[in-house]
């Protein structure tokens, strides 16, 4: 819906056509100075709102890796003290490495796997010395950071679908 209502902002503000005049007619008496005409509006950056069945079922992957980020992100904050959340979720690092690897076919350097031992090292230590450890929330802390590194690699992978848009990707995504 919002993106949408962008989307026909956009339209308006392309066609010139003024959408809160009375805004614009009080900015022009308070600065006593006109607008600058070469100057585009906000919302002529927003591309037109239009659906397209093909593109959202090439999109609906990247929304249900979206909706399991969203929800295992608030589970995760659900189950675990605060204190605790980024140790939880500490692990997206490694797992944006590993689909990287897998999903994209590009390599990492034997430094990085080392850091990447340091980052898992420091999550067991982290998780050895919670007071209210939570199975099910560390679990849910693991699930998120794996949402959060797929859905970054499938942003990289579905852009070109909406002609690398993020505006287009927003819409059919939401």
């Amino acid at each position: 819906l919002i993106c949408w209502i962008a989307g026909k902002l956009g339209d308006r503000a392309r066609a010139k056509i003024p959408l809160y005049s009375s805004v614009n007619t009080s900015d022009l008496e308070a600065s006593k100075s006109p607008a600058p005409l070469g100057k585009p509006s906000f919302f002529a950056q927003f591309p037109k709102a239009s659906y397209s069945c093909a593109t959202g079922r090439r999109i609906f992957p990247l929304s249900l890796v979206f909706v399991g980020m969203i929800t295992f992100n608030n589970v995760c904050l659900k189950l675990v003290e605060v204190s605790f959340y980024n140790v939880a979720r500490s692990l997206t690092i490694v797992f944006n490495v590993f689909f990287t690897w897998a999903l994209l076919g590009m390599t990492s350097s034997c430094k990085t796997i080392m850091c990447l031992m340091i980052v898992i090292f420091g999550f067991l230590i982290g998780s050895w010395g919670e007071i209210n450890f939570s199975v099910m929330g560390t679990c849910a802390g693991v699930l998120s950071s794996l949402f959060v590194s797929l859905n970054s690699i499938f942003t990289k992978r579905v852009l070109p679908v909406v002609d690398d848009n993020h505006w287009s990707l927003t819409f059919y995504n939401n």
